[in-house]
């Protein structure tokens, strides 16, 4: 994906997804320059209100373009200056978003079996597409005993599976999640997700998640935006260890210390060290340390979730090659800088505390 504003070339020669268009919402323009290849899969990331949401709905023909076009390989979508704008049903393209798009009056067999009785046969032949459909069924981890059921008696993560499993059985060249298994739990949305993904690996794939464990397990790349803006995009773990911007690393879930005017250092909360006491003295050149006290702690997932009250930070070697390299490497703290941290051990609140962290940036 490219940030960039030049129209992408109308080259057929060129699979998968080519899309450079602007929307505009209430508040801000949406600018999106995007190339997915079939077989990758690009996850959108960035805080709630960017205009993810609205890249998959103008994508996928729900709203119409400001400026710009939209191409599905050799076929124009959308283009504004071109006037063209297909509508969903005719750009195959398959879209799980919430709320989910279920059929109320329809049981679950006859929602899993809507594209097929659309595009090969008609009501009367639903007979003969009973062992797909209970085969789609099966996948998600529905039996057959849910076929006569209707959607409004189903939980949530249930009507999920059944649109996962519709899903299945549809002929698509392209594929839309926008926050698809919210109401499943952690293993469950990470199973269907892989599922998805191998079924129809062969085309492009968009996710919108909130989960940068998922954005790491599913993304090709990873695409930041916020306020309608993209702001960095990447390989998940090269953009968590080398982000453009302190910004960008909160996003990612950093810990943002502003050291002074010039000085910001970032820090990923899970990759910190606690230190034991004869390692808490750096030495001159050695590796970044943290010095605080614990100000509050409670477990989190058989770890602890530390709030430190930072009094001091030294850089260590960290700012070698940097325009601070000839100044000191040791900071005192802001007044009131608190970071939050995981840790392995138990430690008492109002205890001094050295801090290593193995994944970390310093922007000046």
């Amino acid at each position: 994906m490219s940030s960039t504003n030049t129209m992408l070339s109308r080259d057929a020669s060129t699979s998968g997804l080519r899309a450079d268009f602007a929307v505009r919402r209430r508040d801000f323009l949406v600018k999106c320059c995007l190339e997915v290849l079939s077989s990758q899969t690009l996850v959108l990331f960035g805080p709630s209100g960017s205009g993810k949401t609205t890249i998959v709905e103008a994508i996928a023909g729900l709203c119409r373009l400001d400026q710009g076009s939209i191409w599905l390989g050799e076929t124009c979508l959308s283009s504004q200056p071109d006037r063209v704008h297909l509508e969903l049903a005719s750009r195959r393209v398959g879209l799980v978003r919430q709320p989910l798009d279920l059929f109320p009056h329809l049981t679950v067999e006859q929602n899993v079996a809507y594209s097929l009785l659309h595009t090969r046969a008609s009501r009367s032949h639903l007979n003969l597409l009973r062992s797909r459909i209970a085969r789609a069924l099966s996948d998600v981890g529905l039996d057959e005993s849910f076929g006569p059921i209707y959607p409004r008696a189903l939980s949530q993560g249930q009507r999920e599976r059944v649109v996962v499993a519709r899903l299945l059985t549809s002929e698509i060249d392209l594929l839309l999640l926008d926050e698809p298994f919210r109401a499943l739990d952690g293993p469950s949305r990470r199973s269907l997700l892989e599922l998805v993904q191998e079924v129809f690996r062969k085309i492009p794939i968009i996710i919108v998640t909130h989960q940068f464990e998922e954005a790491q397990a599913f993304a090709s790349e990873i695409v930041l935006i916020e306020r309608g803006t993209v702001l960095e995009v990447g390989v998940p773990s090269d953009v968590l260890a080398n982000p453009a911007t302190p910004r960008v690393a909160q996003l990612m879930g950093c810990e943002v210390i502003e050291l002074n005017d010039q000085v910001i250092l970032a820090v990923h909360p899970d990759s910190v060290e606690l230190l034991a006491k004869h390692e808490s003295v750096p030495s001159p050149g050695g590796r970044l340390i943290i010095f605080g006290t614990v100000d509050r702690l409670r477990p989190k997932g058989g770890r602890y979730e530390a709030r430190i009250q930072v009094r001091e930070v030294n850089l260590g070697n960290s700012m070698v090659g940097l325009t601070q390299s000839r100044q000191s490497t040791k900071y005192v703290a802001p007044v009131g800088c608190l970071v939050s941290v995981t840790l392995d051990h138990l430690v008492e609140v109002g205890t001094s505390v050295s801090l290593c962290p193995r994944l970390y940036k310093v922007f000046n």
